[in-house]
């Protein structure tokens, strides 16, 4: 699975599990500290310095984005 940004499409943080989580759970794993936002256009989480607004990030499978052999 995969954290990324809907905003860029670029992944935020990688993640190794053998269960599906919710992105909450997901994001505590990696280590992104909460904030407490005054208001919409304060950040919700810091990660590696980076800010991060909870509805711009999506939980994704590792695969999402890549092209099927299939078609």
């Amino acid at each position: 699975m995969k954290i990324i940004s809907n905003e860029t499409g670029k992944t935020i943080a990688n993640i190794l599990t053998n269960h599906s989580m919710t992105l909450d759970e997901a994001l505590d794993l990696v280590g992104a500290e909460p904030l407490e936002a005054e208001n919409s256009c304060d950040p919700d989480y810091i990660l590696n310095g980076v800010e991060l607004w909870y509805d711009d990030l999506d939980l994704v499978p590792d695969n999402y984005g890549e092209e099927s052999e299939d078609e």
